[in-house]
C-alpha cells in the first residue's frame, strides 16, 4: 500500500511539472563516464553511455507510466529522451537498416534503468538503406514506415542489495484511465513454456510488462510497428 501511495504522489507531482518541461526546461540527467565494453566486442560495439538524473524512483515510475501510455508521440529515440529528460542518445553500432540506441540512467536513491531504443526499416537484409549510419543516424524514410521499440529495464540499485521494481496494479489502473485495452489473452503464449504477461494496446501501439497485477515488474517494452 505504501508503494502505491508513493507511486501516486510521483504521478501527481510529475504531471504538475509537465507543462514546464514541455516548454523546454533544462535536462534533469547529466552525462557520466561510459560503461566499459567487453574486450571481445570492443571492435563491434560502442561503449554504453551513462547519465545521472536528479529525480527519485517514484518520479522515475511516473515518467515510465506516462511514456508507456502516451497515445500520440511515436516510440522513437526523441520521445524516450524527452520522457526521461536525458542527454541525446547515440547508437551502439552502425547499421544501414536499424538505429540501435542505449543508455544507462541512475538517480536519487540509487536506482538504475537501462533504456534501449530500436528504430528499424525492413526488410533489413536487402533493399534500400533506411539510415545514413553514424552516432545519430539520419532517417531516410518517414517515421511511420519504421518499426519502433523502447525497452526499459530496471537493472539494479547502487545503494541497496535488492533491485527496485514497478508496482503492476497502479500500472494497470493507469492503462485503463488512459483508454488502453488489455489484450493479454489475444497474444499467443510464449513458446519457451513461460506464462503470458499483460499486454496493452492503443491503435497500433502496444505495451508489455513482465508482471501480473498483484506483482512488481522490472521490464517494460513499448512496441509500434510500421504502417504497412
Amino acid at each position: 500500500m505504501h508503494a502505491f501511495f508513493r507511486w501516486l504522489m510521483g504521478v501527481l507531482l510529475f504531471s504538475a511539472a509537465c507543462p514546464a518541461m514541455a516548454a523546454g526546461s533544462h535536462a534533469l540527467c547529466v552525462e557520466g563516464a561510459p560503461e566499459p565494453v567487453d574486450p571481445h566486442f570492443a571492435s563491434q560495439l560502442r561503449p554504453t553511455r551513462t547519465a545521472t538524473c536528479a529525480y527519485d524512483f517514484s518520479e522515475l515510475v511516473a515518467r515510465i507510466t506516462k511514456l508507456s501510455f502516451d497515445k500520440h508521440d511515436p516510440d522513437s529515440v526523441e520521445t524516450a529522451e524527452k520522457a526521461f529528460a536525458m542527454p541525446k542518445m547515440t547508437t551502439s553500432y552502425d547499421d544501414p537498416h536499424t538505429a540501435n540506441y542505449s543508455m544507462l540512467l541512475s538517480g536519487k536513491g540509487g536506482w538504475k534503468l537501462s533504456v534501449w531504443v530500436r528504430e528499424s526499416f525492413y526488410p533489413s537484409g536487402k533493399g534500400r538503406p533506411g539510415f545514413v549510419p553514424g552516432l545519430r543516424p539520419k532517417r531516410l524514410f518517414k517515421m511511420k514506415d519504421a518499426d519502433l521499440r523502447i525497452d526499459l529495464a530496471i537493472v539494479g540499485s547502487l545503494s541497496a542489495p535488492f533491485v527496485p521494481c514497478i508496482p503492476v496494479s497502479p500500472f494497470f489502473d493507469a492503462s485503463v484511465k488512459a483508454g488502453w485495452q488489455d489484450i493479454e489473452t489475444k497474444v499467443p503464449p510464449p513458446t519457451d513454456g513461460g506464462v503470458r504477461t499483460p499486454v496493452f494496446q492503443q491503435g497500433s501501439k502496444r505495451v508489455s510488462i513482465d508482471g501480473r497485477r498483484e506483482q512488481c515488474a522490472q521490464h517494460i517494452a513499448l512496441m509500434q510497428p510500421a504502417v504497412r
